[in-house]
């Protein structure tokens, strides 16, 4: 994975405002990188970033991203919108960023694994070492803990957790 992206093949979903964008990383790494994105002239977003010059980024279904300070790329992150108004960042079971950026349109726009889809033209490749990811509806915050719990006993079956 580390220098080749991943087509999802998953269109994003016009009308289905949640969203959910999980990314276990094992590496340790502080460059423009995205980790799993898609873009569509608008601009309109679906993107997690994680640690470029220390801090991470995140929009899910909206024309404004978000970001906060992030000293290490390792662990389970998961860029979540759960309503209208409310997109959060969590990391390793514990939410780092309470966003109220407002829904817009969707992408229409391949999600990529391990780069960012820029209506159509692959940007921003991963270096990250990607253990384990996910597409799926808006957690709350007692589902993203409850996520983290079984994809951390996963990884630890496997002797690759952080």
């Amino acid at each position: 994975f580390s220098s080749r992206r991943r087509h999802t093949r998953l269109l994003t979903v016009t009308g289905v405002q949640t969203c959910a964008l999980p990314i276990y990383s094992r590496t340790n790494s502080n460059g423009a990188e995205v980790e799993i994105g898609s873009q569509q002239p608008g601009p309109y977003y679906d993107f997690l970033e994680i640690r470029t010059s220390g801090i991470s980024y995140y929009s899910i279904n909206s024309t404004y991203y978000d970001s906060v300070s992030d000293a290490n790329s390792q662990g389970f992150y998961i860029g979540n919108r759960t309503l209208l108004n409310d997109v959060d960042l969590f990391k390793s079971g514990t939410k780092i960023k309470n966003g109220t950026a407002a829904s817009s349109l969707r992408p229409n726009q391949q999600l990529y694994l391990c780069a960012f889809n820029n209506n159509g033209i692959t940007q921003n490749y991963s270096t990250k070492e990607c253990a384990f990811s996910s597409i799926g509806l808006g957690l709350t915050d007692t589902e993203a803990a409850n996520f983290y719990t079984a994809v951390q006993a996963f990884q630890t079956t496997l002797s690759r957790q952080i």
